[in-house]
């Protein structure tokens, strides 16, 4: 079992662990988290692989920024909480603070 890396689990942001992985002001799951997820993703980042992790996109100290589910591995699990909030929160893929926001029934 890996063991995540040390800054895994980025703090620096409340909606890092929704898929806003650079933390950026804007606050916002959008298309460049993708890119970053997609590049640790596809290159196989892990705290065991840590150096085919991109740059510290969110400056945590950490490579690897797209672990939010803290398992050691940028795996299809990640990506699963990224596309899930992306889409969530509909066009403007803006992250609520309501953590009990729940989708209107289709």
């Amino acid at each position: 079992t890996p063991t995540p890396a040390s800054g895994s689990g980025s703090r620096l942001c409340s909606t890092w662990s929704k898929g806003n992985l650079n933390c950026d002001s804007n606050n916002e799951v959008d298309d460049s988290d993708f890119s970053i997820l997609f590049y640790e993703l596809t290159h196989g980042c892990s705290s065991s692989n840590i150096n085919n992790c991109g740059g510290d996109a969110n400056g945590d100290g950490n490579r690897m920024d797209s672990d939010m589910n803290n398992d050691g591995v940028v795996n299809a699990a990640d990506y699963n909480i990224w596309i899930n909030w992306y889409i969530h929160w509909g066009e403007s893929h803006t992250v609520k603070s309501s953590a009990t926001s729940t989708p209107a029934p289709l």
